[in-house]
């Protein structure tokens, strides 16, 4: 593994569970917006919970490569 990897991997894990729980938290606070009965409060906590799950999926999934892209044309 080199030393690039064994970075990614070590700040996945160690920031990676603070980012999950973080967006849980505030997914949940959002998603009771979703409960309300008027309509623009309702769709706002639908949009703003959906937004906040798929942020740390681009994170996770879309920010590593675009990170090894950069370091290979800066090592070019």
């Amino acid at each position: 593994m080199t030393g690039s990897n064994r970075a990614y991997l070590s700040s996945f894990c160690t920031v990676g569970q603070a980012l999950w729980t973080t967006t849980l938290v505030l997914a949940a606070g959002f998603l009771v917006l979703a409960l309300s009965g008027f309509e623009s409060s309702w769709t706002l906590g639908i949009m703003v919970t959906m937004t906040m799950v798929l942020a740390p999926l681009a994170y996770f999934l879309l920010l590593p490569s675009l990170l090894k892209a950069i370091n290979q044309r800066k090592s070019l």
